[in-house]
């Protein structure tokens, strides 16, 4: 029930914002299924409870990410504000970030109230969470197009982490792209230089792969395990789990995650699976509102919840009717079932689709895996770094590869996996 909820709510969220920033409309109505609810099942009413409050959570968030101005947008020449996500680098000089704006200046000078979130391109500029900004341009639909962005004010922690940052990347950098891959991978930067590698991991619908989520965390968790296996389960519980929260850290507090992260914490509480899946929708859009625009987190929602939903039962069903390994055929259930949820909402923002990531996404993610570990190892052994170069070469040719699956933009082969999925469901039900 909750991952079903929390799928609905953020396609709700994608598709009409507005609707949650009115909760006025639904929470009335919600409180009184509760109230209707509680003699009958106790137990179901609290799960609408949490459902009521991850509604309300979204409705605030969804409100603040509402760009408001008190003037035109035409007269808009500048916005203040601060940076949210980091900027990120994109073919070309151009970078792009997400402002949420405290200020609107018009061709007078005069400065406006305004508040809001806007995803802002820019000239190339080095911007970090938690930088003040002031950036010249102009409104143009959902976006800000910037001719210049300037800091007003880094805090002492932006500044520290900034240090940081600069420091791993002058450890990769002579790595060249692999190095960059490194960052990535490691830090959700660094695109500079693998361009056509990003573009090979989206034609095989295999982006996730390289964007920040729970898998590196549990990447990082599993190469981390190895060294400190020889110290008791709770301590290196408790030195893995700090460590993951420094690598949020050094990475922006990137909305997917700081789901994964929030969601690990609650599960090592001996909280249900459920519950900590939607408590860490809960307290995810509580803390950083600005999550309720970023696509990024929208995927990291309806695939997981899909995944809960779906993926061991299609699991069971593929299994009774194929005899495949057990790894190929979790992987390949997990990804048929993210896929499912996903697809509509990939339609909607890119206009089409693929389904290769079906096949491709195991032997891409053990890829990855090796990659992130090797890259941690040449940050403490630079004299490591050919064999990154060599690493990198593999992955690339591993996603060129992978991309020969053609993009798809009718429904139609959509339809035919979800005919079959339903199927493999049923049959794993007979069984």
């Amino acid at each position: 029930m909750y991952a079903f909820a929390v799928t609905v709510l953020i396609y709700l969220n994608h598709a009409m914002p507005w609707t949650l920033a009115r909760p006025l409309l639904f929470l009335p109505i919600a409180a009184l299924c509760i109230l209707v609810l509680v003699p009958r099942n106790v137990e179901t009413a609290l799960e609408l409870l949490f459902i009521i409050l991850l509604a309300y959570v979204l409705s605030a968030a969804s409100l603040s990410s509402i760009v408001s101005i008190g003037i035109d947008a035409e007269d808009v020449v500048a916005l203040y504000g601060r940076v949210s996500q980091d900027s990120v680098q994109r073919k070309g000089r151009s970078i792009g970030l997400r402002l949420d704006i405290a200020a609107a200046e018009d061709r007078a000078g005069s400065v406006f109230t305004a508040r809001g979130s806007i995803y802002v391109i820019a000239e190339q500029a080095e911007l970090y969470r938690g930088d003040w900004v002031r950036c010249s341009g102009r409104i143009s639909g959902p976006i800000f197009l910037s001719s210049s962005a300037s800091i007003i004010e880094r805090p002492l922690l932006t500044a520290f982490r900034r240090s940081l940052v600069m420091d791993l990347k002058d450890r990769l950098g002579g790595a060249g792209e692999a190095g960059e891959l490194s960052m990535r991978l490691l830090l959700g930067s660094g695109e500079l230089g693998v361009y056509g590698l990003s573009d090979d991991a989206r034609s095989a619908g295999l982006a996730h792969v390289l964007a920040l989520s729970g898998m590196h965390l549990t990447i990082i968790a599993s190469i981390l395990s190895v060294p400190l296996r020889f110290l008791g389960k709770g301590t290196r519980r408790i030195i893995i789990t700090l460590f993951l929260i420094f690598f949020s850290f050094l990475s922006g507090w990137r909305p997917s995650l700081l789901r994964a992260l929030i969601f690990r914490i609650l599960l090592e509480r001996k909280t249900g699976l459920d519950e900590a899946f939607i408590a860490s929708a809960v307290i995810l859009f509580a803390v950083q509102p600005s999550a309720a625009a970023d696509l990024g987190a929208e995927y990291s929602f309806i695939s997981l919840a899909a995944i809960f939903l779906l993926s061991s039962r299609i699991d069971r069903g593929l299994r009774s009717l194929l005899p495949l390994p057990p790894s190929f055929s979790l992987s390949a259930a997990a990804s048929i079932a993210a896929l499912i949820f996903s697809v509509p909402l990939t339609l909607s923002v890119f206009g089409s689709y693929q389904l290769g990531a079906i096949v491709t996404s195991l032997p891409l993610t053990a890829m990855i895996s090796l990659y992130m570990g090797l890259s941690i190892a040449v940050l403490i052994i630079p004299q490591l770094s050919p064999l990154l170069e060599v690493a990198y070469a593999v992955v690339r040719w591993a996603f060129r590869v992978s991309a020969v699956f053609p993009d798809i933009i009718s429904p139609l082969p959509y339809l035919v996996l979800l005919s079959i999925s339903l199927l493999l469901i049923i049959i794993a039900r007979n069984q």
